[in-house]
């Protein structure tokens, strides 16, 4: 049977996490109220973001205290957890923005990347646009422009060299179920938006799930791709047989 790809994907994000809190020092030394938050504060976001309950310190972050500042090293993990706090406390507005906060920070300057040198800034950058996508897929859009930066930072991460070799290379086994449900929620994204695009990104989607499992609106995508003859019922099948073998 198949694991629950968010829980696989959250014990991989703990080891991505750990890995970037390696070189940072003691971390166990608390960072005085009201500062911008820094690598100190790494092990209270994390316990924050897996329970949902936030210390004095965190609570005072997220209720409007100054971010990570812009050249923090650790601004990307800092980023990506302050998102999962505030999603794990049901504010997905909150949420919403520092997901795509970090993911346009990571396809910026595409193809050099935020750091100039092809790698695509950070691993939780596309944990990120996942993350974000989920929200997109459930609540939409706040702006038509949100779905254009979507499409662009999703398309630019997928050629950095850290998603191929994270999501291909077998370091964390979840990444590649995390790859099957961006192309699909970009594709339903897409969709809903009525983008012209949106039938060339649920067929790369079809190449790459190995699950099949279908909702409505994956079934009107399907549907509506048959009715176009841009695929056959037949191509479909096919599709699923060669990626769920």
């Amino acid at each position: 049977m198949r694991s629950d790809p968010f829980r696989l994907v959250a014990s991989g994000a703990a080891l991505l996490l750990s890995l970037a809190g390696a070189s940072c020092g003691d971390a166990r030394e608390a960072a005085p109220p009201q500062a911008r938050p820094d690598a100190r504060m790494l092990p209270d976001l994390f316990a924050s973001a897996r329970s949902g309950i936030a210390n004095r310190q965190v609570d005072a972050l997220l209720s409007g205290g100054p971010g990570p500042a812009a050249d923090d090293p650790n601004w990307p993990t800092l980023t990506y957890l302050l998102g999962e706090v505030h999603a794990r406390r049901a504010e997905t507005a909150q949420a919403r923005a520092r997901f795509r906060e970090l993911a346009l920070w990571a396809a910026a300057n595409h193809p050099d990347g935020p750091y100039g040198d092809t790698w695509g800034g950070s691993g939780l950058a596309i944990v990120g646009v996942w993350r974000w996508l989920q929200i997109l897929d459930r609540l939409g859009p706040e702006s038509p422009q949100e779905i254009d930066q979507v499409l662009r930072a999703a398309s630019a991460l997928e050629e950095t060299r850290l998603y191929a070799g994270m999501v291909r290379g077998g370091l964390l086994p979840a990444l590649p179920l995390v790859e099957e449900d961006v192309a699909r929620r970009l594709a339903r994204v897409a969709w809903k938006a009525k983008r012209p695009e949106a039938p060339s990104l649920y067929l790369n989607f079809l190449s790459v799930d190995s699950s099949g499992r279908l909702d409505p609106i994956d079934r009107e995508i399907q549907q509506a791709l048959i009715e176009r003859g841009l695929v056959t019922p037949r191509r479909l099948e096919l599709f699923r047989a060669r990626r769920q073998l």
